[in-house]
């Protein structure tokens, strides 16, 4: 700023302390997040963490009103999650790979945890269907459990009751 506006050092530390002194007014970052969440709970729309990599990152969230962990990194996390009673969503890339690209926490680890509530497409929306057909080989529960991971688990998360299953009524899109 001193360079960029002709400042002198002693009128940056006035500017910079005021700008810190009003976010710190405001709550700074915490306060931010407490107030978005509040917006956004208010108006009933379901807030998502994403890559939630310890036991009081999950906590913290929730206590926000977070109902999603998306992508949890580690099994404790995904863990903490469900005890919390939050939905957790992983890469349908990863699932079919069997392995996160970044060495976190694989879908199919947390699938046979019964730890995986949703696939999302990710950056590869083609993998969801061949991810559906592969963590269906892994349990018992077969395909029916695992199409619920891109169908009935994403709709009761997000609230949707007209979707999510093929029923009379209902809203679908079928592959």
């Amino acid at each position: 700023l001193a360079k960029e506006r002709g400042m002198s050092i002693a009128d940056v530390s006035e500017v910079v302390g005021k700008r810190m002194a009003d976010r710190n007014g405001h709550g700074g970052v915490l306060g931010t997040l407490q107030s978005l969440s509040a917006f956004a709970r208010a108006r009933g729309i379901v807030l998502a963490s994403h890559d939630d990599d310890t036991l009081e990152k999950v906590e913290f969230v929730h206590g926000l009103g977070t109902v999603l962990s998306e992508f949890p990194v580690t099994l404790e996390a995904a863990r903490e999650a469900r005890r919390l009673g939050m939905y957790t969503a992983m890469g349908a890339p990863n699932a079919l790979r069997g392995e996160s690209y970044s060495g976190n926490l694989s879908a199919r680890q947390a699938y046979q945890a019964g730890l995986l509530d949703m696939l999302a497409s990710d950056y590869h929306p083609a993998s969801i269907l061949p991810a559906v057909l592969g963590l269906a080989q892994l349990r018992e529960d077969g395909l029916a459990a695992a199409a619920a991971l891109t169908s009935a688990n994403p709709a009761k998360a997000l609230g949707l009751a007209d979707r999510g299953a093929i029923e009379p009524g209902l809203l679908a899109d079928l592959v």
